[in-house]
């Protein structure tokens, strides 16, 4: 657009070597120096849903999502791990029945006794399997 202001990138100032915010400014700088108002508009919406955590409550030290189940949770899994390995990891209830009895055959993790159904539901609910977001792989033979 004839006359929209060329924004300049600002030099990016070094804090202790770290710097997890300098791709973003760098696009930022990119995008807002461009003349498509749908391009910024488009930039600061996915920059804003990035932002965004998946779970409105989140325990910062575990990484865990706060819900019903979540101290037996923290208190039987981050005893031996961290909370960040099981927020990473998605199963159904039978998947993470599975990973408990490999850990408890493997890894001499006790018996959770009463807490295992609560731990099961807390994990299938908050950690199950994500939905599919791409399509089924194409059937393709050269014959």
């Amino acid at each position: 657009m004839p006359g929209s202001p060329v924004i300049p990138a600002k030099p990016v100032t070094r804090i202790s070597g770290f710097q997890p915010l300098r791709p973003l400014r760098t696009a930022l700088s990119y995008l807002l120096a461009q003349p498509s108002k749908s391009a910024r508009i488009g930039f600061v919406f996915c920059a804003i849903v990035q932002a965004l955590p998946l779970h409105a409550d989140t325990d910062p030290s575990t990484g865990l999502v706060i819900a019903p189940g979540y101290e037996q949770v923290k208190a039987q899994c981050t005893a031996c791990h961290s909370g960040r390995l099981v927020a990473q990891n998605r199963a159904d209830r039978d998947g993470w029945l599975q990973m408990i009895r490999w850990m408890q055959d493997t890894q001499n993790l006790w018996p959770l006794g009463e807490a295992e159904p609560v731990i099961l539901n807390y994990l299938a609910e908050n950690y199950g399997p994500l939905p599919r977001g791409r399509r089924a792989p194409l059937d393709v033979s050269f014959e």
